[in-house]
């Protein structure tokens, strides 16, 4: 009932309306007669999660109410049959900023459609987690942020600024917002680790005086030390992507990507990076997606979670709303079994 209350009172601030005008009701559909004779109000499932579900039971009896149909392009941006929980994490505050939009975002690789429309949006200082099986086009999205691919059609706006339509000069200072941690950690295998920590700030042109000051601390904290001298072959999978994890924070992004952190490393390691992602939003307050299959991973450090299916946004809420769901694919996802 407060999750229901809380996106009732959201709603109502979309559309301008007063709360008391809203009308909300549960599983019983014939409460569109209701909304009709009210003459304005918002359709709403018996909780936020079930909003959608709501809307397609009031579309298959009442077509031209319209309520529900206007719900669903323009609230929850879901094509019918999907549940979304678009609604900001309670652990978000109400005033924060969004960091990236992401708007009717497509991709497909020849005759392949990966991305069919994603909408999503990223908070400023949150750690949103992008879940889904293998295939779904979680790393597509990122490279897409990144400007690594060009997507077909949709926009990417970071920090109220158009990455597609942007000059090439001003998507160099876009992309200067942002980390990579990719998914081999991407060292150079011909360098020394000081040399692959280095390589980033001798870009940006930083002095080899504040570099050698620098990089000791940067491993520091990512709990590696005196190793400057060691080559990446030398190095277990775990720390080679903390390597890769201190040369990215020595750039001073506003934005990690992180790109499957935990896949190849043992539970243990897995669960130190999930710390380091943490102390990295804290310590330094960055904003952080994380691209993952990993749902233990996911529940432990998410602010929120996305989850994706046939190429949209099928799932958006906090890690309670996405363990608890009774949703039949997010269960099999979260159980572990074949989806």
């Amino acid at each position: 009932e407060a999750s229901k209350s809380t996106g009732i009172s959201i709603l109502a601030d979309i559309f301008n309306i007063s709360i008391n005008d809203v009308i909300a009701f549960g599983d019983d559909h014939n409460d569109v007669e209701m909304l009709q004779i009210a003459g304005t109000g918002i359709a709403m499932g018996n909780a936020i999660d079930r909003a959608k579900a709501a809307a397609d039971l009031i579309i298959k009896d009442n077509d031209s109410d319209g309520a529900a149909e206007y719900i669903e392009k323009n609230i929850l941006n879901m094509s019918q049959g999907n549940i979304d929980n678009n609604i900001p994490d309670d652990r978000v505050k109400p005033s924060a900023e969004i960091k990236i939009k992401v708007r009717d975002l497509h991709k497909s690789f020849g005759l392949k459609k990966i991305l069919r429309g994603i909408n999503l949006d990223v908070y400023d200082g949150e750690i949103l987690c992008i879940v889904g099986p293998s295939g779904t086009g979680k790393s597509v999205i990122l490279k897409n942020i990144i400007g690594l691919l060009d997507p077909d059609s949709g926009d990417i706006i970071v920090d109220e600024e158009n990455f597609n339509h942007a000059s090439s000069s001003k998507k160099h200072e876009i992309r200067k917002k942002f980390g990579v941690l990719f998914q081999g950690s991407a060292l150079f295998d011909s360098m020394n680790i000081y040399d692959n920590v280095a390589f980033g700030m001798r870009r940006q042109n930083v002095s080899e005086d504040e570099i050698k000051i620098k990089i000791p601390l940067l491993l520091a904290d990512v709990g590696l030390k005196n190793i400057e001298d060691k080559m990446p072959s030398e190095l277990s999978g775990g720390m080679q992507k903390r390597v890769g994890l201190a040369r990215s924070i020595g750039m001073h992004p506003d934005v990690m990507m992180y790109d499957e952190p935990t896949t190849g490393v043992d539970p243990i390691t897995a669960g130190a990076v999930d710390r380091l992602i943490e102390k990295m939003n804290k310590q330094y307050g960055i904003t952080s997606v994380v691209i993952t299959h990993d749902i233990e991973s996911a529940c432990r450090i998410a602010s929120r979670i996305i989850m994706l299916k046939d190429g949209k946004v099928y799932f958006s809420g906090t890690v309670e709303c996405f363990r608890s769901s009774t949703d039949s694919y997010i269960r099999q996802f979260v159980e572990g079994r074949a989806v």
